[in-house]
């Protein structure tokens, strides 16, 4: 307005003087982004209630939701004469299962009523149970969370089938490859500190506990003066403030004798550790070095180093192990500096005969850090980096609760992340080489290896605006954009999508929208893929592709002054890729090992097989990478030729959500995206599945954990049962769930069950699933055959009905905070013709829905006599022969 009265007082002056001021006046200012996260965090306020526990509180009014989050400082590595038997990972499980005034099941239960979410996780630190809600019944979410804390009963019979559900939740781990690595390198670089043991526990000690030493470690070790409350959402700071007063007000102060952590003696020589297992088809390798604490004065410039050498795909290790020597087929680093000094690691995966090779040619690289003369453009993306991770925490509210909790629990500063930042900038390169030099020496060095058996290798087979509504815009060469402001942070976020997918492939070609989706990155007739990741990195920002069932297509995320460098960036990799042949062999290389290592999955195998049953000569059978056949055939015309049937403007749909106006928005896309050849793609017409559908498949893998799926062929997205089949979806998945209550809460018999749904353009699938143990698979296929009939034959009961209702409702409010979701959202249902407005019509949708409708939608979907049943069980342990 200044300006405004300006240009009035001197309108006799000349053209040009109003000219410049009127370039003046409707140039945009850009917000610094350290500006825009002080901005954030004001309204944030800190007090200490009367029996010393910490509360956090922050109004933000831009999503009618909030997040209640409660931190106890207690973690795996304080259970003192427990150490090994994971009884602060038992204590949140058992932390929902009842209190002296509320049952089994009704703490879940009435958060999933009032249409939130309750959820909890422990650390080797410490332990976190939060709600997500509706931000008008939060005060139900803080009695209930409290009272869960504060009052917890510690039911025997629940005990008891809780500890079943966790020995399984261990074996579990122990399929998973990336968990057992992580554990190898916790138990072989700590010797003394108890962070050498699993947070879950190892199975003999976990279960040599009893119910009443569960009982004492809790009374003893859950206690206000080790908790910090943070409550962030559309309240307001009295409210909370009063509330947060009283609900603890008789939560009394009690005395806690410190715990003592043992002190890791220096290393002094290189460690080392190697574990076969046949059930990996690559070797898994980990390296760490023992550093700081995150109040070091180090820790700052070990993030950088860490950020710079290993993190993306223009990073100092994925340029040359992945790109230049092909070595590996992922590689990253990463600082980890809690309140304990912590590691410095490196990470990757790769075929079993590269072994020798990286090893020798990594530890070279690391040694050649103490003197490498890292340059300011690295400085400043790798600085840049973290500033964005940092404010992207603040665009939910779960995540700026998360973001206060943490500093006020590692630093006793809610604000640390802004202190952080300045810490960063202030690094050197000279202080980058320093330490290197001092931490990742030879002699600190634990190294870790997963593989494959040597001999036999198996068979391979807040103050801001509330975001608006989206508009359509159809330009001038009729290509759809998508645009959604919201100007509570300074970032933009962008979708580019494509009709193609699984629906465009064929046998012969499946794999290629995967493929080809990802060399859209890696380079044009403009830049190399390095120059691409050096760009975006050095940005601060991200541009990602996706391919799926039915699209295909990029992703992109930036700052808002950096908004027209990413549209133009977009644009040049969807109209002028390169497809450089070493990149289409590496990107070949890649889906082939990655095809492989989704076979060590039992529930990837169990859903593979099930979508072969149920789409037989249908590109929904296809897995997204393809058959390694397919994948090696694929030739560079053969991407050529795909590209131009595919990138034609009837067949794409661009959508940009944040920090933009549409008159902006217009012109750059219009600016960038005006060579995109005209046209519609022709998709091929493709066959219904047949009707004699094989029924059964069980297939064998070298696994612990037995998994049991029942499928139906389901709807299209345009079905009209399509909201009564998502509210069935959502009733019978979770916690409080029939299912899961059965299943698991009273039987004990699975850690994990539920229902997944696929839809399409042509129908998808619909099944029914629980992870269990071998000698329970019968049991537990016959209890979930038992659930599919009561919902058809029965229905859903009224409670049922209206807890899935209420948390898909919030489920809609809290997609309001991600533009990336609504960026997304929008552009795919106007591709595929349901407009851009259909994500946003969801609350009418499920509000329409009856519980008749869901019953109707049950009977004429989930039918016994059309199902198949997919089955992974274990293979039987054979015996040694004494004789070999």
């Amino acid at each position: 307005m200044k300006t405004l009265r300006k240009i009035q007082r001197y309108a006799l002056c000349t053209l040009l003087f109003l000219l410049t001021l009127s370039l003046k006046l409707f140039a945009k200012p850009v917000k610094d982004p350290l500006t825009a996260l002080k901005e954030s965090n004001e309204g944030l306020r800190r007090i200490v209630l009367d029996n010393g526990m910490v509360c956090l509180i922050k109004p933000d009014h831009s999503a009618p939701v909030c997040s209640i989050q409660i931190w106890v400082g207690t973690g795996s590595m304080h259970e003192r004469e427990y150490l090994g038997a994971g009884l602060s990972h038992f204590v949140e499980h058992m932390i929902f299962k009842g209190t002296e005034k509320r049952g089994v099941g009704d703490i879940t239960r009435e958060i999933n009523d009032a249409g939130g979410m309750i959820n909890a996780y422990t650390s080797l630190d410490r332990t976190v149970f939060y709600v997500n809600m509706p931000s008008d019944k939060w005060r139900v979410g803080l009695d209930v969370l409290s009272d869960a804390i504060m009052n917890n009963s510690f039911p025997e019979e629940e005990w008891k089938k809780e500890q079943s559900v966790i020995v399984r939740e261990i074996a579990m781990g122990l399929d998973n490859p990336d968990r057992v690595l992580s554990q190898m390198i916790w138990s072989t670089a700590f010797t003394t500190h108890p962070a050498r043991h699993p947070v879950i526990g190892y199975t003999d000690v976990f279960l040599s506990t009893t119910r009443e030493d569960l009982i004492g470690f809790y009374k003893k070790n859950y206690v206000q003066n080790e908790m910090i409350t943070v409550i962030v959402g559309d309240i307001k700071t009295e409210d909370m403030e009063s509330a947060l007063r009283q609900t603890f007000a008789n939560f009394s102060r009690k005395a806690k004798d410190p715990v003592m952590l043992p002190v890791e003696p220096a290393q002094i020589a290189p460690r080392f550790q190697k574990k076969h297992d046949k059930s990996v088809q690559h070797t898994r390798f980990g390296c760490a070095f023992h550093t700081v604490d995150l109040a070091h004065p180090d820790a700052p410039a070990l993030d950088v180093l860490a950020s710079i050498v290993g993190s993306g795909e223009s990073s100092i290790l994925s340029q040359k192990f992945q790109d230049k020597l092909r070595l590996v087929h992922s590689i990253g680093a990463i600082s980890y500096t809690p309140k304990t000094p912590g590691l410095f690691s490196v990470s990757a995966w790769f075929d079993p005969d590269k072994e020798e090779v990286f090893l020798e040619k990594l530890y070279e690289e690391i040694a050649f850090w103490h003197n490498r003369p890292f340059s300011d453009k690295d400085l400043d993306k790798a600085k840049r980096s973290v500033l964005t991770s940092e404010l992207s925490n603040h665009t939910t509210m779960d995540g700026q609760a998360s973001a206060y909790a943490t500093g006020e629990f590692y630093a006793a500063d809610p604000y640390f992340s802004e202190t952080y930042i300045k810490l960063l900038n202030e690094v050197t390169s000279r202080q980058l080489n320093e330490v290197a030099a001092k931490y990742l020496r030879p002699e600190k060095c634990t190294t870790v290896l997963l593989a494959p058996p040597e001999k036999e290798k198996e068979d391979t087979a807040v103050l801001a605006t509330v975001p608006g509504t989206p508009a359509l815009h159809k330009l001038q060469n009729d290509l759809r954009l998508i645009v959604r402001r919201d100007s509570k942070l300074p970032f933009v976020y962008g979708t580019i999508v494509l009709r193609g997918g699984l629906l465009a492939e064929n046998e012969n070609n499946s794999g290629i929208s995967h493929m080809l989706s990802e060399l859209l990155v890696k380079g044009t007739s403009k830049r190399s893929a390095f120059e691409i990741a050096e760009m975006i990195e050095s940005l601060g920002g991200s541009l990602a592709p996706f391919s799926g069932q039915n699209s295909l297509g990029l992703n992109f995320k930036c700052l808002t002054e950096d908004a027209e460098k990413f549209i133009e960036l977009a644009a040049e990799c969807l109209l002028s890729p390169s497809f450089p042949q070493v990149e289409i062999e590496k990107q070949k290389v890649i889906q082939t090992a990655t095809l492989v290592s989704q076979g060590e999955s039992p529930v990837y195998v169990a859903m593979q097989k099930m979508r072969e049953m149920l789409f037989p000569g249908h590109p929904y059978s296809f897995d997204l990478l393809g058959t390694e056949q397919s994948v090696k055939s694929i030739s560079r015309e053969d991407l050529m030729q795909f590209h131009r049937k595919t990138v034609l403007t009837d067949n794409l749909v661009v959508s940009l959500s944040g920090d933009m106006n549409d008159k902006e928005a217009k012109k750059l896309v219009s600016q960038y995206f005006a060579k995109i050849p005209t046209g519609a793609v022709a998709v091929p017409e493709q066959k219904l599945p047949k009707k004699d559908l094989q029924k059964s498949v069980t297939v064998m893998l070298p696994k612990e954990q037995a998994v049991y799926i029942i499928g139906f062929t389901g709807i299209d997205m345009k079905n009209p049962h399509q909201p009564a089949l998502a509210i069935l979806k959502e009733a019978m998945n979770g916690l409080s769930s029939r299912l899961m209550t059965e299943i698991r809460e009273e039987r004990g018999l699975a850690y994990y069950a539920g229902t997944l749904m696929q839809l399409g353009i042509d129908p998808g699938y619909f099944a029914v699933y629980a992870g269990t143990r071998p000698d329970a698979m019968e049991e537990v296929g016959n209890l979930l055959k038992a659930e599919i009939a009561r919902v058809c034959e029965i229905g859903l009961e009224t409670d049922e009905f209206e807890r899935a209702r209420a948390s898909m409702l919030s489920t809609y409010s809290h997609s309001l905070q991600s533009n990336a979701t609504m960026a997304m959202s929008s552009a795919v249902f106007e591709l595929y013709g349901l407009g851009y407005l259909y994500p946003f019509q969801e609350p009418d949708r499920i509000k329409a829905v009856t519980i008749p409708d869901v019953r109707k939608a049950a009977q004429e979907i989930l039918r016994m006599e059309d199902s198949v049943t997919s089955m992974v069980i274990p293979i039987p342990e054979q015996k040694e022969n004494d004789d070999e």
